[in-house]
């Protein structure tokens, strides 16, 4: 087994409530990591950790040995949160370009690919401002994916998306697990169509602690 991101003895603090205490696990590649539990208890505090958006009060997170907030470690993972950070004014293709300045050595068959996976072809000449939220979600995960990351993290990745939509955030997981890649998904229940046809690991955040609930491997 091989693990892309170790969690040693994490706590975070906002404000000066405790959101997360002593917080240690191993999150292994080629597998999906599921994190649930109720609204509030802090699962999208720890992804932001994972992602490197916010530092831990405490502890230690390290991204195949780096540490989150690092430039390698940012290379290395895509994020997407409940914000949306598209450019409403611009089009989706606009958007794309404007993303990809970030990444100048960006890999465009992997673009290509990722267009694919999430249809996002569809509305490629569309104007964000006019897309339903179900086509922007499909478009951040599309903009975390496009520097061709090991590991992706997405906040309740099925929210207020469609049949189709659905199936394919369920494509980009299969695809990037398949790859030899980390997914890692929060949401408040589990989301049983996630989990199909891939190696799993479920984890509840409860009491300001993550614990190990099982999984298929």
């Amino acid at each position: 087994m091989q693990y892309s991101i170790t969690v040693r003895n994490v706590w975070k603090m906002l404000g000066y409530k405790w959101i997360l205490k002593d917080v240690s696990l191993d999150i292994l590649s080629s597998c999906l990591t599921y994190i649930y539990g109720s609204n509030g208890s802090g699962k999208s505090t720890f992804l932001k950790m994972l992602g490197g958006l916010w530092k831990p009060t405490k502890g230690k997170i390290h991204i195949l040995g780096y540490p989150p907030t690092s430039p390698v470690a940012k290379k290395l993972v895509g994020i997407v949160v409940h914000e949306n950070i598209l450019y409403d004014e611009l089009t989706v293709l606009e958007n794309i370009r404007f993303h990809l300045g970030f990444y100048p050595s960006y890999n465009k068959n992997w673009v290509k690919e990722v267009l694919n996976l999430l249809d996002i072809n569809k509305v490629i000449n569309k104007k964000v401002k006019e897309l339903s939220f179900g086509w922007k979600r499909r478009i951040n995960i599309a903009r975390a994916l496009l520097h061709s990351p090991k590991i992706l993290i997405i906040d309740e990745p099925l929210t207020g998306l469609d049949d189709a939509g659905r199936a394919s955030v369920k494509r980009v997981i299969r695809y990037i697990i398949n790859q030899g890649g980390t997914a890692i998904v929060a949401s408040p229940e589990i989301d049983k169509e996630l989990v199909e046809d891939v190696d799993y690991i479920f984890y509840e955040v409860s009491d300001k602690r993550i614990f190990l609930q099982g999984g298929f491997l």
